[in-house]
């Protein structure tokens, strides 16, 4: 698996004029894990962020380095699902504080989904998953397969 972890984020200034187009985006393949994986996506030029180990600290991947993620890891995009964050500050500040600390992984409670949840609630964001099991596949009505993703917005 490649490692991106040693990536550094744009200073803040930068960072939080870029912090306009974010949202999760599922990935799926490359292991066992059949529901897929959910990375917070910054911004379409900044990057994402992640957890994907039981124990470890979050890991960054530059936008430039994405399609390298997927390539390495044997993964594809399913879904990007788009959020909107009133207080992007907040966010920031979130995102900090959950690189400082190893995440747990206690499997579909506290997962890849709930440090998404995490950082967009921390910024205002009305975005939950109903199962944190995002990535149920489906058989459409022609036979073939497709993602289908069960979420809601908070109110």
């Amino acid at each position: 698996m490649a490692d991106y972890h040693e990536e550094k984020f744009p200073e803040a200034p930068l960072f939080l004029r870029r912090f306009t187009d974010c949202g999760i985006t599922f990935v799926v393949g490359g292991n066992l894990n059949v529901f897929g994986h959910a990375l917070f996506r910054f911004g379409t030029d900044v990057g994402y962020i992640h957890v994907d180990e039981i124990h470890e600290y979050p890991k960054l991947i530059p936008s430039s380095k994405f399609q390298h993620y997927l390539f390495d890891n044997g993964k594809h995009t399913l879904h990007t699902e788009e959020v909107v964050i009133p207080n992007p500050e907040r966010s920031l500040l979130k995102i900090e504080e959950l690189r400082k600390e190893k995440w747990w992984w206690f499997g579909i409670p506290h997962n890849c989904v709930a440090f998404c949840e995490e950082i967009i609630q921390a910024g205002g964001g009305k975005w939950e998953s109903v199962s944190n099991l995002p990535l149920i596949i489906k058989e459409t009505y022609k036979g073939g397969a497709r993602p289908h993703v069960r979420m809601r917005r908070v109110s």
